[in-house]
């Protein structure tokens, strides 16, 4: 379901928007994002950006309460799960299944925020970060081989986009 609340209406570019997503209020979704079943993007008090290339998995919830707007970056997985709430998730970072960003956290570029993981509020996390834990915090730096997998797991969440795309059906047409 896509909508207009408070006179706020979704921008959907060229995108993968699951028939059982909700995205709703003052969200862009920009080209080539996924945006997979039973998740919620709910822009009601603040503007969510969803950029180019960002994954949304399964029975995510991205929401952007009032002074806390949300941007997710180029090619950033938000798995299965996982909730990002008033917070910015910079471009090639990997949320995991389950984890928590809450208000005003920033995670930098090229992290990996593991499964489980709580990222408190305001929490700044450099870029190259792996964080564990509640409340979660940086335990070592992404390495190359970490860095190799986290890109061979975003191909493969976009070759699945086209599947999607042909069994599901599309919903995108600017809005």
């Amino acid at each position: 379901m896509r909508g207009e609340i408070f006179g706020k209406r979704p921008e959907i570019r060229d995108a993968y928007v699951d028939i059982t997503a909700v995205v709703i209020g003052d969200v862009l979704v920009e080209d080539d994002v996924g945006i997979y079943p039973n998740t919620t993007i709910r822009a009601d008090d603040d503007r969510i950006v969803l950029k180019r290339g960002a994954m949304i998995l399964d029975n995510c919830v991205v929401e952007a309460p009032r002074g806390h707007p949300v941007v997710i970056g180029e090619r950033a997985i938000i798995s299965h799960g996982a909730i990002v709430h008033g917070a910015r998730v910079e471009r090639h970072s990997v949320v995991g299944t389950g984890a928590v960003i809450l208000d005003g956290s920033v995670v930098g570029e090229n992290s990996l925020i593991a499964a489980g993981a709580v990222v408190t509020p305001g929490t700044k996390i450099p870029r190259d970060s792996v964080v564990a834990g509640i409340p979660g915090k940086v335990v070592r730096s992404v390495d190359e081989k970490l860095a190799m997998n986290m890109a061979r797991d975003y191909d493969a969440l976009s070759r699945k986009l086209d599947e999607y795309r042909r069994v599901r059906g599309i919903l995108s047409n600017r809005g």
